[in-house]
């Protein structure tokens, strides 16, 4: 398996937190940015388990990121992964 590098951030809206990864389509929202950080990880390693076991790694890992259709203005973006 090779290694996969993702786009992904988080940010802050209202009293909870989002973790988008842009490249997979992935979005969670939880309480605190770390929970909303590991959910994210849970769920980037699920989509790649299901991916991997099915053999469709040509088919279903994204290559460009969806577009972005929100302003992402006044919140707080932070990039890891």
């Amino acid at each position: 398996m090779s290694k996969q590098v993702f786009r992904c951030f988080v940010y802050r809206d209202g009293d909870s937190y989002y973790a988008d990864c842009l490249d997979l389509t992935l979005l969670t929202k939880r309480d605190t940015m770390q929970e909303a950080m590991a959910d994210l990880q849970e769920m980037i390693l699920g989509y790649l388990e299901s991916v991997y076991a099915h053999g469709d790694e040509h088919e279903l890992l994204a290559t460009t990121a969806k577009p972005i259709l929100r302003q992402v203005q006044d919140r707080l973006c932070v990039g890891w992964i």
